[in-house]
């Protein structure tokens, strides 16, 4: 595999790290960020709900969907809440939802099935639930900006439609005769940061109808009991993978403030039994928090999300709790067991990795190509037959852009989407053949031992007697971390390997010791057990890794978390 270390680019700026008052280690990782004036790094170091939370009303068509809600709820109408199958589309669901009851509103919600209905509106839900609930308002929520054909049926069914999603429209499908539709990457939608979830373009469209009362202490109290729903945009932002910075970054360090006093007693619940610990991070929503929620939308159907959140009864929700972890355990127990038996069929993979996964659901396919496309550092697609389709999930590594591979192959599909790393498609079983073999022919044509690499992004080259304390509170002020601001990453030197270890219940984590200049550190590598059999006592190497504390049976330890390694000798 081509493993391409680049370290970050350095600037020089007029002003120095003694006039923020911060260490020079901390300046040169924001400039790495490439925040390059004092008011950008005080900014990032300080986000601030009042400064950072820009103005609803920005968006051009809000005042529309306003004066639409407002007018359903004083006239008692049925307003459906349309949500989406995943975490962001739960949480989104879930907020709107609430808000609508909390202004009064007669308010009920639907989320599809993964399975048998898939992605947005759908006629079926229309014609059924919708229709027969005799529902005259649809609001969606991260869905809907190409559900063009829908939203014109709701429309002849009598049924008006509010778009809110944070999807990139399509020109030819952007539904024309929605009421208002709110979409920060609409090209006209006038709004300054594009980058919101699903769920943070629910929160803007519920503060714009809690700032639209006149009446003071109702604007107060609707701005406040948003505030405390800020957990749920915390979740949004980091299971739905949307750059933490500018609004994200201060909705989601005040999201995970509320996090980490939640009044939801579902969330609570979840916590309490699931993580255990005073400090819920965002790396506990994204590998605790977030993977449960998913599950439901996965393995079964996400109301089991939704009502966790909704419940306020203690049995209800300790079932729900107990429900989501198993489907979770299930979900992992499946992808491991088709990747286990896969791998063990496929010692080595040369071309781009093309299969179908029949047993698969449609909702773990893209988990399983994940997987492959780690394994055998090659680009992936892995396709299930469902409703008589086949929809497929793939996986890419930098320089293979895989979205493009699926327009280059457009005529053998019904429908794509995706960005360069990653992409989802459906077509008819009898393309099926055609489709693979041409991928695979463009990509042959296209590899080279450069041309896929995986790139490892450093943003300092350090001494190990820079390691201290005080380099871990330099880092711990770059929370919270995410996308576009991950934890940093640093290289060493010239390091002597002076003590190993494979450890762990079932042997498969590794554990080394380096020294610089009498500095040790212990390196964690985990489910690296492999590394053993490379890095010996006595080697020197250049590391590059991650910096953490590790508490155990009350000992703090700082270590080094493993990323890669050159062996020099």
């Amino acid at each position: 595999m081509n493993i391409k270390w680049e370290y970050k680019k350095n600037k020089k700026v007029d002003f120095s790290p003694e006039d923020l008052g911060i260490s020079k280690t901390l300046f040169d990782i924001l400039i790495r960020k490439k925040l390059y004036t004092k008011g950008e790094m005080e900014s990032f170091l300080n986000p601030s709900y009042e400064r950072d939370i820009i103005d609803p009303y920005k968006f051009n068509s809000i005042k529309l969907a306003i004066d639409r809600i407002k007018k359903a709820v004083s006239k008692k109408e049925k307003i459906c809440i349309y949500g989406d199958y995943d975490a962001d589309g739960v949480t989104s669901c879930f907020l709107l939802y609430n808000f609508i009851r909390k202004i009064k509103g007669n308010v009920i919600h639907y989320i599809p099935n993964r399975e048998t209905e898939g992605y947005g509106l759908n006629k079926d839900a229309l014609n059924n639930y919708i229709k027969n609930n005799n529902v005259s308002l649809i609001i969606t929520v991260d869905t809907g900006i190409v559900n063009c054909d829908c939203v014109s049926y709701s429309k002849d069914l009598g049924i008006d439609v509010i778009i809110t999603d944070h999807h990139v429209e399509d020109p030819k499908r952007t539904p024309k005769c929605a009421i208002a539709i709110i979409d920060p990457k609409m090209k006209n939608s006038n709004y300054p940061f594009s980058e919101l979830s699903g769920c943070g373009v629910a929160f803007k469209l519920c503060q714009a109808i809690a700032l639209s009362y006149k009446d003071k202490k109702k604007k107060d109290d609707l701005s406040a009991w948003l505030k405390w729903n800020l957990d749920l945009v915390a979740i949004s932002i980091v299971t739905d993978i949307m750059p933490v910075v500018s609004e994200n970054r201060a909705f989601l360090k005040y999201g995970l403030l509320v996090l980490n006093k939640t009044r939801n007693a579902g969330l609570k619940e979840l916590i309490k039994t699931t993580i255990k610990k005073d400090n819920i991070t965002s790396s506990d929503i994204g590998f605790v928090i977030g993977p449960r929620l998913n599950a439901a939308g996965r393995m079964d159907h996400a109301n089991t999300a939704f009502y966790l959140l909704k419940e306020k009864d203690k049995e209800s929700i300790s079932s729900y709790v107990r429900s989501l972890s198993r489907l979770n355990t299930n979900r992992q127990k499946v992808v491991s067991s088709f990747f286990s038996k896969f791998i063990s069929e496929n010692k080595e993979m040369k071309s781009i990795v093309i299969i179908r996964a029949d047993d698969l659901s449609v909702g773990l396919v893209g988990l399983a190509a994940s997987k492959i496309k780690e394994y055998y550092n090659l680009p992936c697609f892995v396709f299930t037959f469902t409703d008589g389709l086949l929809v497929g999930s793939g996986r890419s590594l930098d320089g293979y852009d895989i979205t493009e591979a699926l327009k280059k192959n457009e005529k053998y599909l019904l429908k794509y989407g995706g960005h360069k790393m990653a992409c989802g498609c459906s077509l008819e079983e009898k393309n099926y053949e055609d489709f693979r073999n041409s991928v695979i022919s463009d990509f042959n044509k296209f590899n080279t031992p450069d041309s896929i690499f995986k790139k490892i992004s450093i943003d300092l080259d350090i001494k190990l007697s820079n390691i201290n304390r005080n380099l871990l509170e330099d880092i711990s002020k770059l929370e919270p971390f995410g996308k576009d601001n991950e934890k940093p990453i640093f290289s060493s030197k010239k390091l002597k390997v002076t003590d190993t270890k494979i450890f762990g219940k079932t042997f498969d984590h590794f554990k080394f010791t380096v020294s610089q200049d009498n500095n040790y550190f212990n390196v964690i590598a985990f489910s690296k057990a492999s590394l053993s059999s490379d890095i010996s006592i006595g080697d020197e190497i250049d590391l590059v890794y991650e910096i953490e504390e590790n508490i155990w049976r009350g000992v703090s330890e700082i270590r080094l978390k493993f990323i890669d390694y050159k062996k020099l000798n």
